[in-house]
């Protein structure tokens, strides 16, 4: 069964469990995300539904980067190959480990607090880094943003849904 990423609206992420279907029940769960609490939510990692992302989003997929020298004289260069993870039930499955983990109110050092605390970036991070060896983030910084996550190499969009 295929699996998608994770949705991602820029400023928020979370990665879908289970496959989409051609008919969709909004009240059905559909994401695991991190999520402060709120009067709707609770606090920390948990299954959202997909009410909570009926709006404008990308389905993002992820991808190995292959970085190859390629020697021709005077025009040589680098050159970058992508190999597409079709099928990425290891990251759907290791987000579920971490429901119920409290939400990290601090966004400054998301990356040091995880696995014990996450924000929604921090989860799709971390469930990539451990699923797939891959980091989805600029490596020097101590944080990671979902814009981030969306321009890394290691990313592509699948589909976009607009409004």
């Amino acid at each position: 069964m295929r699996r998608n990423l994770f949705v991602s609206t820029f400023g928020h992420t979370g990665i879908i469990f289970n496959c989409i279907p051609w008919y969709v029940d909004f009240k059905e769960e559909f994401s695991i995300d991190a999520y402060p609490k709120s009067k709707t939510t609770k606090d920390g990692v948990q299954y959202m539904s997909f009410d909570s992302w009926c709006r404008e989003h990308n389905v993002m997929g992820l991808r190995y980067v292959k970085r190859k020298f390629k020697w021709n004289w005077f025009r040589s260069k680098m050159i970058k190959t992508y190999e597409n993870i079709d099928n990425l039930t290891q990251m759907a499955n290791r987000a579920k480990k971490y429901i119920g983990r409290i939400y990290n109110s601090s966004a400054v050092a998301a990356k040091a607090f995880a696995p014990n605390r996450f924000i929604c970036s921090s989860l799709v991070w971390y469930c990539a880094k451990e699923s797939y060896s891959i980091d989805i983030s600029d490596t020097w910084k101590p944080t990671v943003t979902p814009l981030q996550i969306k321009e890394s190499d290691h990313t592509y969009t699948k589909i976009e849904v607009r409004k």
